[in-house]
Order: C-alpha cells, then structure tokens, then sequence
C-alpha cells in the first residue's frame, strides 16, 4: 500500500512538506513495516490526493502547494 503525509520530511515548508511511504504486511505475527519513498521537500508541498499506480508501474501523485505559481504540482516516483 502506498500512501502520503500532509506533513513531515523535510523542507522550508512549516512541520515539513510531506512525504511519500509504503506499507508492506506483516508476515507471520510482526508487525507492518513502513519505508518512506520521498520527501517532497520543496518540489511540491501538502499530498492532496491518492496515489495512483500506473501500468508502467511508476506512483503518481499531486500536491496542494509550491510548483509553477505556487498552484501544486503532479510529481512521480519509481516505488
């Protein structure tokens, strides 16, 4: 499963910027494990929509804050 913070990471954005993370299933009793996969620093600031996993297989997601004008931006990682 993949998935973003508003918050955290790092950058100049107030409490961070976001990030973007995984969470694996536990195998036998232990508990989920979490890797974050980026942190939007200034990119692109506050995930405001799902990820979306395309064919390809690269993520794809959107941020509220920072890119051109300051009106978000569409960012992609390789997971």
């Amino acid at each position: 499963m993949y998935a973003t913070t508003w918050n955290g990471g790092t950058g100049s954005c107030y409490q961070g910027c976001g990030t973007v993370f995984k969470l694996a299933p536990p195998s036998k009793g232990n508990s989920w494990t979490e890797t974050v996969l980026a942190s939007l620093a200034n990119s692109g600031q506050s995930p405001n929509a799902s990820m979306v996993v395309f064919r390809n297989g690269l993520l794809y997601g959107t941020t509220l804050y920072l890119g051109a004008a300051n009106l978000g931006s569409v960012f992609t990682l390789v997971p």
